[in-house]
């Protein structure tokens, strides 16, 4: 970035937008190199409420799901892939019992958009009746279908096919189900992934052979099983043995392999700095020009006037305010407005009621993305709001507080 007005543009917007993406905020100060009107007309309309524009989570996002899907396309490594499943045994787990509920609406979304594209000559009728049929197994329902397609039953016409077609793209969803891209992997690799289960599979029974010959098998200290391999087994503090299928884990949970307990625990440790730092984050406000933080106490005006630097700044959406249009950024008392913010607000809305929402928001992320955190909101919030109901004194704007609470707090 070269220039003093880029630079000077670059900064102004993001002491202003923090969490706006730095490449999106650096093209805008490029575009406004030598033109400042054109720099406020910018910032206004990020300013306005209910605006949007790329934020440094959603590049996050954006670059973890790029990285999921490449390890399921171009990075794909079978020996990698396997280490997820008990046994080694994709298929044996696709098949386990599951309902729609237990795998989520965007695996069976995903399934039936997939299904559809495999399938073009098949009707969704029986698409979708096959896919409830095997549990919403998308492995299983494949496998089904391709006996299936030759049956004249299951074809649809060409007008048919067309409506189906457009049907199932308007259900398409950009959200990432890493347990769909399981399936579809195995479906993509099923060979590959077969020949290396069946190829490791003869290399242990060769091992075992060889081990047995030379009297270097081990006896299991739990069953008492004596024909235990011993890269098979697994040692206690004390030196004693026990294979896989009677060692029980340390921490009592599901199945977390390759994790070790510790790692575990580590990692609820993350969660746990994580969910405070953002519930730090819709409490904590930060003057835009001095970077002072502050928290109002009491339920007085929410025209901020900083102490130290004399900025002015909205306690709700904690963005600048011109001086000269005060007026024109708040909606007073019983206003019902809700485009503006409050000139007055119960500081239990603000401190309690948003901050429990952030938590709910924060906690139910972190468990999307690593079901085994253990994590409780109730363990964040004050004593003396756990289990509280609606909060009393909450002003007709209740929803634009929530709002940029949850925006501050990097939840939008």
């Amino acid at each position: 970035m070269a220039g003093n007005f880029i630079e000077m543009n670059y900064n102004t917007l993001r002491n202003m937008f923090p969490n706006a993406e730095p490449q999106y905020l650096e093209s805008i100060a490029i575009e406004c190199e030598y033109n400042e009107a054109a720099l406020q007309r910018y910032i206004e309309q990020m300013l306005a409420p209910n605006a949007s524009y790329p934020t440094i989570g959603e590049q996050i996002t954006r670059k973890k799901n790029e990285d999921i899907i490449a390890s399921y396309t171009n990075s794909f490594n079978v020996e990698e892939y396997l280490r997820k499943f008990p046994n080694s045994n994709p298929r044996e787990y696709f098949s386990t019992v599951k309902t729609e509920n237990e795998r989520g609406k965007t695996h069976a979304d995903h399934s039936l958009q997939y299904l559809a594209e495999a399938f073009p000559h098949l009707t969704m009728e029986t698409i979708e009746k096959s896919l409830k049929k095997h549990k919403y197994c998308l492995v299983n329902t494949m496998f089904a279908l391709r006996k299936c397609k030759g049956q004249p039953s299951c074809r649809c016409s060409h007008h048919g096919q067309m409506q189906r077609r457009r049907c199932a793209k308007r259900k398409e969803v950009d959200s990432i189900n890493t347990e769909f891209l399981d399936e579809v992997a195995y479906i993509e690799h099923e060979e590959e992934i077969e020949d290396y289960i069946s190829t490791m599979a003869i290399f242990r029974d060769m091992k075992f052979e060889e081990a047995k010959q030379v009297g270097m098998l081990c006896q299991c200290e739990c069953c008492f099983d004596t024909d235990t391999m011993v890269d098979e087994t697994f040692a206690c503090t004390q030196g004693h043995l026990f294979c896989e299928s009677c060692l029980e884990k340390q921490c009592k949970k599901e199945s977390h392999t390759p994790y070790e307990c510790d790692y575990l625990e580590k990692s609820n440790d993350r969660c746990r700095k994580y969910v405070e730092d953002r519930l730090s984050e819709a409490l904590i406000r930060e003057c835009y020009k001095c970077h002072r933080k502050y928290v109002k106490e009491n339920s007085g005006c929410n025209h901020i006037t900083c102490p130290h630097c004399q900025s002015h700044m909205c306690y709700v959406c904690r963005q600048p305010l011109d001086s000269s249009r005060i007026g024109e950024h708040f909606a007073g008392q019983g206003s019902t407005n809700r485009r503006k913010c409050p000139l007055f607000s119960d500081p239990n809305l603000l401190h309690v009621e948003a901050i429990e929402n952030v938590g709910q928001a924060v906690v139910k992320e972190l468990r999307r993305t690593d079901p085994t955190a253990q994590i409780e909101i109730t363990d964040y919030l004050p004593e003396n709001i756990r289990g509280s109901g609606k909060v009393l004194g909450a002003p007709e704007q209740k929803d634009i507080v929530l709002r940029h609470t949850m925006k501050a707090a990097g939840l939008n």
